[in-house]
């Protein structure tokens, strides 16, 4: 008490100061580092929004696809058109989710998940133009692949914080 008795105003307010700064650095360290930590979830969520669309689009395009080669092989020669059509959107929209993949910086299971459905499509793309498929075939083989779009399209979501209670296995 002796020591402060003998202080300057200056000196006591600068103790006081120094003092104050150090109880207020905890709090706005932890404040600081859970905004980083937000901003770091923002960030994967915005990029994962952008193959997450671009699979939902292809994901509409093989359904299109599913509808229109099941007449075609159910012997309606006038759809040939609109597959081409369908066919020449679809790998657009596969071209769009390789790229927005990349963009991401999606894992690599990701990467191959997708790699495998994308095989799949161009195969079943070949078999209809060929018609070695039948119509409940090929609807069938669509319907297959359409689930496991929706199921990349699921791991998408997992992996840039999407869901809000996701299960990381």
């Amino acid at each position: 008490m002796m020591l402060l008795n003998r202080m300057y105003m200056s000196q006591k307010l600068t103790i006081l100061t120094v003092f104050l700064l150090l109880i207020a650095a905890v709090p706005t360290t932890f404040y600081i580092n859970s905004v980083i930590a937000e901003l770091d979830t923002t960030k994967r969520e915005v990029a994962g929004t952008g193959p997450i669309i671009a699979l939902q689009k292809t994901v509409q395009y093989v359904q299109q696809h599913r509808g229109v080669s099941a007449a075609l092989l159910g012997g309606n020669e006038s759809l040939a058109g609109r597959l081409s059509e369908i066919q020449r959107d679809l790998n657009n929209t596969i071209e769009a989710v390789d790229a927005k993949l990349k963009e991401a910086e999606m894992s690599a299971k990701a990467v191959s998940l997708w790699s495998a459905q994308k095989q799949r499509i161009i195969e079943i793309e070949q078999a209809v133009l060929a018609r070695r498929l039948k119509s409940p075939e090929s609807a069938a083989q669509h319907t297959k692949l359409i689930a496991d779009l929706l199921f990349l399209s699921e791991e998408l979501l997992d992996e840039s914080d999407l869901v809000i209670d996701s299960v990381k296995v």
